[in-house]
């Protein structure tokens, strides 16, 4: 016999035994389709979407977000980001990660907008007797609340993140720090995927960016007015040229109505 023939070969699928045609074509395929699974994109584990907790957003997202997909809201205004995702935060009735640049502005920021407290007095520690008063309650709901915050310097920690806290929902603010946008939401996108959660990102506009070269997520305009308190959420929709739902912001409160 061929010595050759017994030696074993390192391989996951081929050992020293004989094997029949048929199984090498199986073994082979089986393999193929192992490395391919990792490129095939991933449904929405649910097809029901999930209620962001603020209606003007559900309504513009045509019923709410879903599990395996990627919100991107354009603006150009950090405030206004900042409050919308601590908007959604608020009415989080599933475990949710914020995940932003800074935790104290963000925690100052779900505080105002628990409170009615302009953001800038609880940062600046100038609180009145009745602003204390008014943030006594806010601790104790927040504490209530399937909410966490994180400060992750990657997507990759971000990641961590999800899985050590068992996430559904992810906001994300502050985009750039993770790097190049598009090569962030296409990271995003996959984790999105691999762990079956939500993920709404605030981001600079993408301009004239084609919807088709940032697959398997769903754009919003977060338009400012010239007042500055107010903002209109705008998204293409299938079946009208355009959903526009119409929003007031309060930056001072971090408040969405």
């Amino acid at each position: 016999m061929d010595k050759r023939g017994s030696r074993q070969i390192d391989n996951d699928w081929r050992t020293s035994r004989s094997w029949s045609t048929n199984d090498a074509i199986e073994a082979a395929l089986d393999r193929l389709q192992s490395l391919f699974s990792e490129y095939e994109p991933a449904l929405p584990p649910d097809p029901t979407p999930m209620s962001s907790g603020l209606t003007a957003f559900d309504r513009v997202m045509g019923g709410g977000i879903y599990s395996g997909e990627v919100v991107v809201v354009e603006t150009p205004l950090r405030s206004h980001s900042l409050s919308l995702l601590c908007s959604l935060a608020l009415r989080a009735d599933v475990r949710t990660l914020l995940d932003t640049h800074f935790v104290r502005e963000a925690t100052n920021a779900l505080l105002a907008g628990l409170s009615g407290v302009p953001q800038i007095i609880i940062q600046n520690g100038e609180l009145s007797d009745a602003d204390w008063d008014a943030l006594m309650k806010p601790f104790a709901t927040l504490s209530r609340l399937p909410l966490f915050l994180a400060e992750a310097e990657s997507v990759w920690e971000l990641n961590a993140e999800v899985r050590r806290r068992r996430t559904k929902v992810v906001l994300v603010h502050d985009l750039k720090r993770f790097g190049p946008t598009l090569q962030s939401i296409e990271d995003l996108t996959q984790l999105a995927r691999d762990e079956s959660v939500a993920v709404v990102v605030a981001s600079l506009p993408l301009g004239d960016l084609p919807d088709w070269s940032i697959p398997a997520t769903r754009r919003v305009v977060m338009a400012p007015h010239a007042m500055g308190s107010r903002a209109a959420l705008i998204r293409p929709d299938d079946h009208d040229v355009l959903s526009v739902v119409q929003v007031t912001v309060d930056v001072l409160t971090s408040r969405v109505y």
